[in-house]
């Protein structure tokens, strides 16, 4: 505790009966992440009367941040008020990742000064262009963003590869439910949060049998 005698700052320990003087004063100090009230009609630094008491002090409340603003693409938890000294924290929604500048972390803390330390931002996860396979188009042709697919479409003459088409040797690889007719892979392979697609399709050629060429007159 503090406490001034005239123009005199002197620290002494927790008042005791008598360690105060008469029209002495003490000063009340908030533990951390605690204020004083503010009331009007109370002390920072009540007086010692001269009737042995007090004048009516100031009482140590929490101090409390407003709501924490979520950031675009992002929720946040808790999302009312924190009292100073505990963190919210951010989460990002499916198709976005969390973006780091100097500082930012997804847990901020609420601060004394009813501020947080500066929290990340969500920003969109995107694939990679997707490599056309030999004998194909791929649309989009450009950086595909999470959740969304791209559609593989065969040449003229080529069609998508069946798992009946693969090596015998790799049927124990198709699952249960799979089916030799099914696509080894998909036509709309989808763009993943790890920045990965699902595996797409391979184009392979459509055999052609012609029927027997019919013999000209006098030819054969």
């Amino acid at each position: 505790m503090e406490m001034r005698a005239g123009r005199t700052l002197m620290k002494m320990p927790l008042a005791a009966e008598g360690d105060v003087r008469t029209c002495d004063k003490v000063e009340i100090k908030c533990d951390e992440h605690y204020q004083l009230d503010g009331r009007e009609d109370a002390y920072r630094d009540p007086y010692c009367l001269e009737n042995g008491e007090y004048e009516q002090g100031q009482e140590c409340v929490p101090i409390y941040c407003d709501a924490y603003e979520a950031p675009e693409n992002g929720v946040v938890w808790p999302n009312g008020k924190v009292m100073a000294g505990d963190r919210v924290v951010i989460t990002c929604a499916d198709g976005y990742k969390a973006f780091y500048t100097r500082g930012s972390r997804k847990n901020p803390k609420c601060l004394d000064s009813r501020a947080y330390q500066p929290g990340i931002t969500c920003v969109p996860i995107m694939c990679p262009p997707y490599p056309a396979p030999p004998h194909a188009t791929v649309v989009p042709t450009g950086k595909v963003q999470a959740g969304n697919r791209v559609t593989i479409a065969c040449d003229f003459g080529y069609r998508a590869m069946q798992l009946s088409d693969r090596a015998p040797a790799d049927w124990p690889k198709w699952g249960p439910g799979r089916r030799p007719s099914d696509l080894a892979g998909s036509a709309a392979p989808l763009c993943l949060n790890t920045a990965t697609y699902e595996e797409g399709i391979e184009c392979i050629p459509v055999p052609v049998q012609c029927d027997a060429y019919p013999a000209p007159p006098h030819g054969s």
